[in-house]
């Protein structure tokens, strides 16, 4: 990774950040430092996250916005490179 450029990745689990908000598995965030724990930026908000809640990705998928919803699938659906939620069963 060249030195200044941009990290982007996904969550992987709910996080909240530090105002209270909930961000949802899913969300696209801007990436900032490394090692175990990163500063990560989701609509202007600062979410510290472990190396666990969060996967990098492509520079090309979008950072969501507050008050934005999820992020949106990329062109031809989830499984044109997007990730997808496991499908939830039932209770029993």
């Amino acid at each position: 990774m060249p030195r200044g450029g941009r990290r982007f990745g996904r969550l992987l689990v709910d996080v909240r950040s530090v105002s209270g908000r909930t961000y949802a598995a899913g969300t696209a965030v801007r990436l900032v430092g490394s090692g175990a724990t990163v500063d990560a930026w989701a609509g202007g908000e600062w979410v510290p996250l472990r190396w666990w809640e969060f996967a990098e990705a492509r520079p090309s998928e979008p950072v969501a916005h507050a008050g934005d919803g999820p992020p949106p699938e990329p062109e031809g659906g989830p499984s044109a490179g997007g990730l997808e939620r496991p499908a939830r069963r039932p209770r029993s």
